[in-house]
């Protein structure tokens, strides 16, 4: 798909033009930071959890084999 431009699915989440890449930061936390970080990595992975699934109702489209 190489040069194919950005079709945005809507304004926040655009349908990426190439595979994502990942980064991983490993961090010890205790206390007030752990917390925090604690509440923040459970707000991200329910965004996204939330943007897969309209996607799926969006497209109508499943992974299940047919």
């Amino acid at each position: 798909m190489a040069g194919a431009s950005m079709t945005p699915t809507n304004d926040r989440f655009p349908e990426p033009v190439a595979d994502p890449e990942m980064r991983l930061d490993i961090r010890i936390a205790e206390g007030a930071e752990a917390e925090r970080l604690r509440l923040e990595q459970a707000q991200v992975l329910m965004e996204v959890t939330q943007w897969l699934a309209r996607r799926r109702s969006e497209t109508g489209s499943t992974n299940r084999a047919a």
